[in-house]
């Protein structure tokens, strides 16, 4: 069988088979501003919708969600990479506060607009309908055959991070990303 997977705001990324980006990088991405274009396909047409460090990017993200639901096929998968809000060096180290004050590294367009915790995500799955079958702090990146340490194992940070970990509520603050994996029903 093959799954129609979309890469949503896809930058230089090829896990998936449709690619949409607001500023295509290569031939085969689609152009489409999804913070206010419908997405350009039909109606339950993915079994996968994908988006790596996207979410954080959308202004106006009911609409997003509405139209990821709409292009999904039923039992269709939504995998989400995203910011953790509640990650502490967020909050602690300015080298790592580009989510408030440093967009300069990332050009005068890119903005965040949106933070999440694991618990804004669930709200999300519940007014979307969508039944959660992993929800977690991220400590490697999806697809699983592309399995990326963040950070890598021999930085320190690394090994800070395992050790915030293991705190009593360590986990949900010790990594920078986010992993939801839902279901549409």
């Amino acid at each position: 069988m093959n799954k129609k997977i979309l890469n949503l705001g896809c930058g230089n990324d090829k896990y998936g088979t449709h690619f949409i980006d607001l500023y295509p990088s290569r031939a085969d991405v689609v152009k489409c501003n999804f913070d206010k274009e419908r997405l350009p396909f039909p109606n339950d047409y993915f079994d996968e919708v994908y988006s790596r460090n996207v979410l954080e990017h959308i202004k106006n993200l009911g609409f997003v969600f509405e139209e990821i639901i709409r292009v999904l096929k039923p039992k269709g998968k939504l995998v989400l990479i995203t910011d953790n809000a509640s990650y502490y060096l967020y909050h602690v180290s300015k080298k790592h506060s580009a989510h408030y004050d440093r967009y300069g590294a990332h050009g005068s367009e890119d903005r965040h607009f949106s933070l999440f915790t694991t618990k804004h995500l669930e709200n999300f799955c519940k007014v979307f309908d969508l039944k959660i079958e992993k929800l977690r702090p991220l400590t490697d990146f999806y697809p699983p055959d592309k399995i990326i340490l963040y950070p890598t194992k021999n930085s320190r940070l690394y090994w800070i991070n395992r050790i915030v970990s293991k705190l009593p509520s360590g986990s949900r603050i010790a990594y920078p990303r986010l992993l939801l994996i839902a279901n549409k029903r």
